[in-house]
């Protein structure tokens, strides 16, 4: 089994973070970390605002699916 360092955990992060903004251009990205086991996961959410280009608000189903 790998082993991840906390560093490298969070570069993971970090880099799917940055390429959920990207794929959504213009509107604000939305996601939640959370555990996964013993470790930090990024989830991608629905922005379910109603000018999503402008702010976030997170559809209460992805909090409810990241709470499974």
């Amino acid at each position: 089994m790998i082993k991840l360092t906390k560093k490298t955990q969070q570069a993971i992060i970090d880099h799917a973070m940055l390429q959920h903004a990207i794929d959504n251009p213009p509107h604000e990205a939305c996601g939640l970390i959370v555990m996964a086991g013993r470790k930090q996961i990024y989830l991608k959410c629905d922005n379910i605002a109603p000018n999503p280009h402008e702010a976030f608000e997170i559809d209460v189903l992805d909090y409810l699916t990241a709470d499974d």
